[in-house]
């Protein structure tokens, strides 16, 4: 007995097809003009942080002279992160 291969046949409702095409296709094009509109956005963004000045000096300095509002952001943030290691540590 010989196997017979099968082969998928894709008949398509045409009414359907062109009302799905009508109702789909402004969506379609919005997202590919805001995707666009985006794209330019984000280069010109970029190319405007490379050309203008930083707005601040930043350097390494020891805790003890890092003003009392940075020094608590600091202990604040490793209590934070002490407390999802041993988060982590305890699975």
């Amino acid at each position: 007995m010989t196997e017979q291969k099968l082969y998928i046949h894709t008949d398509y409702i045409w009414h359907l097809v062109i009302l799905r095409t009508t109702i789909t296709a402004p969506f379609v094009l919005v997202k590919g003009v805001s995707d666009a509109i985006s794209y330019v956005a984000e280069k010109v963004y970029w190319k405007l942080d490379k050309v203008l000045p930083r707005a601040y000096k930043s350097y390494l300095t020891e805790f003890e002279n890092l003003s009392k509002s940075e020094q608590r952001a600091i202990e604040k943030l490793a209590k934070a992160r002490g407390a999802i290691l041993s988060q982590i540590q305890t699975y």
